[in-house]
């Protein structure tokens, strides 16, 4: 199932309580276009009012972290529809969007200026091109989108065709997450659709080269036939006095097959691809029919770690309820405030990455941890932030991407190096530590030993890369903390 599986976590959790929900989503997901093949849906309204929220005070860390651009959802969002398009072979998304029903009214103009910016009218619609490549648009008076990347030719459709959405029109798997928010009450749905994302020979080809299937007795025919029939994903968690997960994993052929491997074949592939946490490893496997699935409890620290790889498009902190005021900067005014703001922000962002450095088991995860904080930094409001440290926020999301691909550059190199050494042989696709399938040469001149050696060879190559990258971000922080200091006459 392989890299095709690896995109449920980076969309969502689940959650579940036991009241039904309304009719909102319907609502909301009749407006996703009909290529979708993924989608979370998220009642914000509930997943505030669990008893572990309330314990733990969610609400007021969730302001917070919203105020400083650490998470994408608003404070004011009560429900919110995730959904994007990917591409699967490259694993990179054709579009993403958001789309959110609030409790106040959003002020586009406020947030063109927080974010520098532009105000364009697109299809009749009051819209907002953002410097991160993507649309902020008004859906109608409490409702507001965003699509990625920022294309205005598909913005306009995408408008014409929510307007005259009345029903979902997204594929039955993803249209099944509506019974689950609606009818059982559930605080979150991720779904997502895997319907005819490879054939016979490629799942023969990718089963051939699994490490948890080395030395199984497997009919890897079969095996192939049964993963050719997958639909689908979908991830949950509930928050009740625990936090509780599950993943599971729809077939349209029966997978009793797959009993005895399914569980380590999928924190195989989860793992290969930076998704895979330690809490996974003590859940409980169940094989039934056509399904099969893990489940068990999440830590404060898992479910961060789960939800700190959710990329959506994030939604700008503006309503029509916040208005200018003699604190807040005008035109090219920099304030110590919001230059302040800015920069701690950076400064908790690279903590939290540091912390998740840590657990990192393979080079693929720390590449994609680099990845995701970068995005972050790159959204950050930047209204009233004085230019260095706009300079300086450019320079530290910058060398976030050169840590990611030289990491990443570690797989590539030793895709190449394993070929060199294997003197003789078939081509086949071979699978590497951490990133995927590269096309090598598959013999057996070449000794385990060989390849163990290449392989730490350059790992220990691309992490000298990263300090050497990272310590020039604690240099440049140093800097610009002195100077902005000196220049506002406030701590930074």
């Amino acid at each position: 199932m392989l890299r095709v599986l690896v995109m449920a976590l980076t969309l969502a959790v689940t959650a579940a309580l036991s009241r039904p929900a309304d009719a909102q989503f319907k609502e909301l997901v009749s407006r996703v276009p009909s290529t979708a093949n993924g989608l979370v849906l998220l009642n914000i309204k509930k997943i505030l009012s669990s008893p572990q929220a309330a314990r733990e005070n969610w609400k007021e860390k969730l302001d917070q972290a919203f105020a400083a651009g650490m998470i994408f959802l608003p404070p004011s969002a009560d429900y919110c529809v995730l959904a994007s398009q990917r591409d699967f072979e490259s694993f990179e998304p054709v579009w993403e969007m958001a789309i959110m029903d609030l409790n106040n009214t959003p002020s586009l103009p406020l947030i063109a200026r927080q974010y520098k910016g532009l105000l364009e009218t697109v299809a009749g619609t009051p819209a907002v091109s953002l410097p991160d490549n993507r649309y902020l648009v008004s859906l109608g008076p409490k409702t507001v989108g965003t699509l990625s990347p920022a294309n205005r030719q598909e913005l306009g459709r995408w408008i014409r065709g929510a307007a005259n959405g009345s029903r979902p029109t997204v594929s039955p798997y993803l249209q099944s997450a509506l019974g689950y928010a609606e009818e059982v009450g559930t605080e979150i749905i991720l779904a997502l659709d895997l319907a005819d994302t490879f054939d016979v020979a490629n799942a023969r080809e990718k089963l051939d080269s699994s490490t948890v299937l080395k030395g199984k007795k497997v009919d890897v025919e079969e095996l192939a036939k049964v993963l050719v029939s997958l639909k689908g994903m979908m991830l949950g968690i509930r928050t009740g006095e625990k936090v509780h997960g599950m993943i599971k994993v729809d077939f349209g052929a029966d997978v009793s097959l797959m009993a005895d491997f399914a569980k380590p074949l999928l924190l195989e592939v989860l793992a290969n691809h930076g998704l895979k946490i330690d809490e996974f490893d003590g859940w409980k496997a169940a094989t039934k029919g056509k399904r099969f699935s893990i489940e068990g409890d999440l830590t404060p620290a898992g479910l961060r770690r789960v939800l700190s790889v959710v990329d959506a498009p994030a939604m700008p902190a503006t309503t029509s309820e916040q208005t200018e005021s003699a604190d807040e900067p005008a035109g090219d005014t920099f304030t110590a405030e919001s230059s302040r703001k800015h920069f701690r922000s950076i400064q908790e962002l690279l903590r939290d990455l540091q912390a998740d450095r840590k657990d990192s088991k393979t080079l693929g995860q720390s590449a994609g941890w680099f990845e995701i904080y970068a995005k972050r930094i790159d959204r950050l409001a930047v209204l009233g932030v004085d230019p260095d440290v706009l300079n300086y926020s450019a320079y530290v999301s910058q060398q976030l991407r050169a840590a990611s691909s030289a990491y990443k550059g570690v797989g590539i190199k030793y895709g190449a190096q394993r070929a060199s050494i294997n003197s003789a042989g078939g081509i086949n696709m071979v699978w590497d530590p951490g990133y995927g399938y590269y096309s090598g040469y598959n013999s057996a001149r070449a000794t385990g030993a060989q390849r163990d050696a290449a392989f730490a060879q350059l790992r220990a190559e691309g992490a000298t890369s990263v300090v050497d990258i990272m310590h020039e971000v604690d240099k440049a922080t140093v800097q610009v903390r002195q100077a902005m200091t000196a220049r506002f006459k406030v701590e930074f």
